[in-house]
């Protein structure tokens, strides 16, 4: 359903892109107590397996971040379901500050 929205306003793929930045900082932030920047590459894919619209996210990442005080943080471990949540999160932000969707819809989606 959310589909749509991205094939049709191309401007969107960018920020779902940054939406997958944001939640892995956020994430990185919630494990660490730091605030982290960690290498990423991000690219986004526009077609599934079947050549079908299917818009979605490759993320290559380091194993954690630099703080600010120049030390890197490592993280052995990524807990891919919170990760998820987050970018679920930032994804609908995105779709509600774009007024593209409401919060009745959002909270439908959701359950």
């Amino acid at each position: 359903m959310l589909r749509l929205f991205f094939r049709f306003r191309h401007s969107l793929l960018s920020s779902l892109c940054l939406a997958a930045v944001k939640a892995l900082l956020k994430y990185l932030k919630f494990v660490t107590g730091r605030e982290l920047m960690p290498g990423v590459v991000a690219v986004i894919q526009t077609f599934g397996d079947r050549i079908n619209f299917h818009p979605h996210i490759h993320v290559l990442t380091t194993e954690g971040g630099t703080a600010l005080d120049g030390a890197f943080h490592r993280i052995s471990n990524f807990n891919d379901g919170l990760i998820q949540q987050l970018f679920t999160c930032e994804v609908f932000s995105l779709l509600l500050a774009e007024k593209l969707i409401g919060l009745s819809l959002m909270q439908k989606i959701l359950s």
